[in-house]
């Protein structure tokens, strides 16, 4: 069964809006010679944002790794229904490597990982090759022992029962770690801010 942006708003209505300002924000970022750092969107079951988390760059796979398992503790902490992860990596197609946004929704029931590959132009633009855009359902295919490691902590993380911190306490951590953190409208949520980073 080939996988259409449809499959995906089953679980996220707003997937192809959330898509567009990912895309936006990585566009953003590298006109203005700053990485893009992995951010992380919590859906509620309105499908309407809760909350963006937009973490410091790591400078290993496993510290990314650790970061990302850290907030997705909000996960069941929020009562979200999906979570959206994304950052860049970099992808090969007829064995020519390509810069792409890689991200995943993730759900109790679901996850796609969904590829953006790019280039960037000689006037420093950023260049979509969308007819080499990928979505696939994580359980169809085998990962590399990397990205296993992450898909295997996404689903554990996804499916806690009950967390066992506060909204509060995980953003009150997560700004202590120098993450940036905007609460959406309606989200009244105490936390101590360390961070001075705003999305």
């Amino acid at each position: 069964m080939d996988t259409t942006i449809d499959n995906l708003k089953d679980i996220c209505s707003e997937i192809e809006i959330e898509f567009s300002i990912l895309k936006g924000t990585l566009e953003a970022n590298y006109s203005n010679n700053h990485n893009y750092q992995p951010m992380i969107t919590f859906f509620d079951f309105s499908n309407k944002r809760q909350i963006v988390i937009v973490l410091p760059c790591a400078e290993t796979f496993e510290d990314t790794l650790i970061r990302l398992t850290e907030t997705l503790y909000l996960f069941a902490a929020l009562d979200s229904n999906s979570v959206v992860v994304s950052f860049k990596t970099k992808v090969i197609h007829n064995e020519q490597y390509y810069d792409a946004l890689n991200v995943f929704l993730l759900s109790q029931t679901h996850a796609w990982q969904v590829t953006f590959p790019y280039t960037v132009s000689d006037t420093n633009a950023i260049i979509w090759h969308d007819n080499l855009n990928e979505i696939i359902a994580v359980d169809n295919i085998e990962y590399d022992s990397n990205i296993k490691e992450m898909i295997t902590a996404f689903y554990y993380i996804t499916h806690l029962p009950k967390s066992a911190f506060s909204p509060s306490e995980i953003i009150s951590y997560l700004s202590s770690q120098n993450a940036a953190i905007k609460l959406i409208e309606g989200q009244n949520i105490s936390y101590l801010d360390f961070s001075n980073n705003y999305v």
